[in-house]
């Protein structure tokens, strides 16, 4: 009935006459998904915190960030590879022999690498939990995984073929609305292993929907396309280190806090993060559209164009991140005292560590796809490693100098900073694009301003005010500093502004 029920307010959405390109319309419709699914999120942690408790909070943390290390290798990295290869076939019966040869790496890999988890389970819980009382929590997290490639696999499906709406639907489902209600169990039960296996069923009920894509294509399950196989394991193998180093990023803070400080304190790290995995969301419509559409574009051989279109979003990212990063940085302690409560009072000062990289960040999210769609060559995979490589050293030197849980923030907040000054760097040097531009001089002064502004007014006119009053004037007050930040972007002719008014009323393309 849910399911039936977002299927017909996405169609509306999609049936609305919206004069848009194509290209826009799948953002749109990907961005407002992805809005959903940040907004589930967000309640999601808020009520998990709120229930569990910062110890058990931190364990279930530890636990999504174990499944989240392991996620590329038990896929392979064929998220990315089934996508731009399902995008590139010319008929149904090409497309079938991509799937069936995805399925089975997939099937083959997760398997091995559970199994492997099982066999050597007792190291590995004293290594992520420093505690075998956690056994079955890490059982859970093997049986997540299995789930998860099952969902990885049929999203993937529905991005290639263009089906955006179905992808839409089934990330909004699994990843949103699902994981929302279970939590709300989570007030009842303060068992953290009954609520963590329901979390897993629910990626398990994508299983459905693949056995009726294998029976439209038919497809011949016992039949091996070794040709497709070795051309999907070439694209993926080189790009795999590179999901695995930047899994490993996210890892680092969690995995290293209960060695320098205690598993509660896993919990903390984790809603840092959580920082970026929700506007990782927020802003993913972008990525999840631009990487079969760009692939296509290359192939193609539009070079102006995109090149043109990729200065358009670098220029856009920077300038909407900014202002993201300045506002909720201002706003983090009274966010952390509406979102969690008075208990995670100490989550302030590390958020705030993860915002200052929050910029570079998402100027990554946005443009990795665009270098997995130009380039076979995988450039993303040298620079995820090289800031692996340099957050591992911040975070060991800083958590052995007694900065505690701060230094574990910084070093990990060193590793994404690097991460998306490398990517714009490359992006810069592929398309000919300047960085240095009299826009971006005029967005950080428009900044700057407005954090004087909102600063003053929260220290002078804020000192007792109840948490909704507090919710609705710090909504009022984004709402007017943004609005008043692009009527002066669109004054002094920033082009992306006017490129997005002009399609949005012209039908284009792109």
């Amino acid at each position: 009935m849910v399911f039936q029920k977002l299927f017909f307010i996405f169609n509306m959405i999609q049936q609305l006459k919206l004069n848009a390109s194509p290209f826009l319309k799948d953002v749109f419709i990907t961005t407002l998904a992805s809005f959903v699914v940040t907004l589930c999120m967000v309640l999601t942690i808020s009520i998990l915190a709120r229930s569990l408790g910062p110890e058990l909070f931190g364990a279930y943390s530890l636990a999504r960030r174990f499944v989240g290390f392991m996620f590329p290798l038990t896929t392979f990295g064929l998220g990315i590879t089934l996508t731009r290869y399902l995008a590139l076939s010319i008929n149904d019966e090409s497309r079938g022999k991509y799937f069936h040869a995805a399925t089975i790496i997939y099937m083959v890999v997760a398997l091995f690498s559970v199994l492997l988890g099982i066999i050597f389970h007792r190291p590995l819980t004293v290594i992520i939990f420093r505690d075998v009382a956690y056994t079955k929590l890490y059982y859970l997290s093997l049986f997540m995984l299995i789930g998860i490639s099952f969902y990885t696999l049929l999203y993937s499906y529905y991005r290639g073929t263009n089906r955006m709406r179905m992808a839409n639907m089934w990330n909004v489902l699994t990843i949103g609305i699902f994981p929302l209600f279970i939590s709300l169990f989570s007030i009842y039960c303060e068992n953290l292993e009954i609520i963590f296996l329901l979390m897993c069923l629910a990626f398990y009920l994508t299983i459905g929907p693949i056995v009726l894509a294998y029976r439209k294509m038919k497809i011949v399950f016992l039949q091996i396309h070794k040709i497709e196989i070795k051309e999907m394991l070439h694209y993926s193998t080189p790009r795999l280190p590179g999901q695995m180093f930047f899994a490993g990023l996210l890892a680092i803070g969690p995995f290293c806090t209960p060695y320098f400080g205690s598993i509660s304190d896993a919990g903390l790290m984790a809603i840092g993060q959580s920082i970026f995995l929700v506007m990782q969301f927020s802003v993913s419509g972008f990525g999840l559209v631009a990487l079969p559409k760009i692939s296509e574009m290359t192939a193609k051989g539009h070079k102006f164009v995109l090149e043109a279109r990729i200065n358009d979003v670098l220029e856009m990212v920077f300038h909407c991140s900014l202002f993201l990063v300045v506002q909720c940085f201002i706003w983090s302690d009274k966010i952390v005292l509406i979102w969690l409560g008075n208990k995670y009072t100490n989550a302030v000062p590390i958020i705030q560590i993860f915002l200052l990289s929050l910029c570079p960040y998402l100027l990554y999210v946005m443009l990795r796809s665009v270098i997995d769609a130009v380039e076979v060559k995988a450039y993303n995979t040298l620079n995820t490693f090289v800031s692996l490589v340099i957050a591992f050293f911040v975070t060991v030197i800083l958590g052995y100098s007694g900065w505690g849980v701060l230094g574990i923030a910084i070093g990990s907040s060193t590793g994404f900073a690097l991460l998306g000054g490398l990517t714009v760097v490359f992006i810069s040097r592929r398309f000919n694009i300047t960085i240095l531009k009299f826009n971006n001089l005029v967005a950080i002064i428009l900044n700057a301003i407005f954090a004087a502004i909102v600063l003053t007014f929260k220290a002078y006119l804020l000192s007792n005010t109840g948490l909704i009053n507090l919710l609705f004037i710090m909504l009022i007050s984004v709402i007017i500093c943004l609005s008043m930040y692009f009527f002066v972007l669109y004054r002094f002719k920033v082009k992306w502004i006017h490129e997005l008014r002009k399609r949005l009323g012209l039908g284009c393309s792109f």
